[in-house]
């Protein structure tokens, strides 16, 4: 779905700022109508897919504002997006080290002809979706990734490259509680051949892979790996829960925006782990966000309190410069 700003642009009616509105619902094309009967008779059956996966992987959203809920909607079925196109990238890209030689992929779609819901990763307006950002980052010339084989309870974490030379690297996990705890941290050093992939951690047993004594529901993975390619260094990070967010012990992460000069903002958690945090920029403005010290696009991140993150907006030449930037969480799907 795209953004409640992208929504603002052809909704008339407060009643139509709802997920299942019929304007909202008539601009749902899968499954396509086969015919010119309008609103799409299908477009339930589009509509009820987005909603069951929210509803499986995320908290559902509902809180007792009816646009804060129809904008965390929105939000949560690109952050869905995002989990599942970037799992099957990095999927494609662990290929490079086993007999497929899987060494690209392409990712459908790119833009938008209107506002509705599609599997584009930038909006009608230009504005980013949370997949472009992750796109930005499974992408990269080294990534990283948690793969979660629940058949056995196997978790094998992957680091993948496109460098026609070898790389040479550290990965760390580092187990977090959703206060934001640290509890348990590891570094290793790896080599990835050429256009190859190395597995850098394996382990079965779920009971046996998360820190003593805590539960699944309270626990959470950061992966990240740092490295040097063509003379600069490369971070890349991905993040392993062991139940859905949905069922995730998640706190108020009570995060602080704050605005400093040359169109950068710190974001800070004092409360609790913040998972996917996301920073919205002005309706009418165009733009993406970056991380202030390495360039890289960078929004839709785990906030952990103690690690602030200090972005920056690179605004196009043509963008609006007024209004209010806006932040949100998970938290924010049943917290006003």
């Amino acid at each position: 779905m795209p953004s409640f700003y992208s929504w603002e642009e052809v909704l008339n009616s407060p009643d139509d700022f709802s997920f299942n509105s019929t304007v909202v619902a008539s601009r749902d094309h899968h499954p396509p109508a086969g015919n010119l009967t309008f609103p799409n008779e299908n477009a339930p059956v589009g509509q009820g897919q987005m909603s069951m996966a929210v509803e499986r992987w995320l908290p559902t959203p509902s809180t007792s504002d009816s646009n804060q809920t129809f904008a965390q909607w929105c939000w949560s079925t690109q952050v869905f997006q995002s989990m599942a196109m970037v799992a099957q990238v990095a999927w494609y890209r662990r290929g490079a080290g086993l007999g497929e030689n899987n060494l690209g992929a392409l990712v459908w779609q790119l833009n938008d002809i209107w506002q509705g819901a599609s599997w584009s990763s930038i909006e009608y307006s230009g504005r980013w979706k949370v997949l472009h950002y992750g796109e930005t980052g499974v992408f990269s010339p080294v990534t990283v990734y948690p793969f979660w084989w629940a058949n056995n309870e196997t978790l094998e974490v992957v680091v993948a490259s496109d460098r026609w030379t070898s790389v040479n690297g550290t990965a760390q996990m580092t187990w977090y509680d959703w206060h934001g705890e640290e509890l348990g941290t590891n570094q290793t050093a790896f080599e990835v051949q050429p256009l190859n992939s190395s597995v850098v951690f394996s382990a079965t047993g779920l009971n046996s892979i998360i820190p003593a004594n805590q539960s699944v529901n309270d626990v959470w993975l950061l992966v990240n790996i740092t490295s040097v390619v063509d003379g600069r260094i490369i971070t890349n990070e991905q993040y392993f829960t062991p139940v859905s967010l949905a069922e995730a012990s998640l706190v108020d992460p009570k995060i602080t925006l704050t605005q400093g000069e040359g169109s950068t903002l710190t974001l800070s958690a004092a409360g609790g782990v913040a998972p996917w945090t996301w920073l919205d920029h002005p309706a009418g403005s165009l733009g993406y966000f970056v991380n202030n010290a390495t360039d890289i696009p960078t929004n839709g991140f785990y906030l952990v309190p103690g690690i602030p993150r200090t972005l920056r907006f690179v605004r196009a030449a043509t963008s609006a410069s007024d209004g209010e930037f806006v932040v949100r969480s998970l938290w924010n799907n049943t917290h006003a």
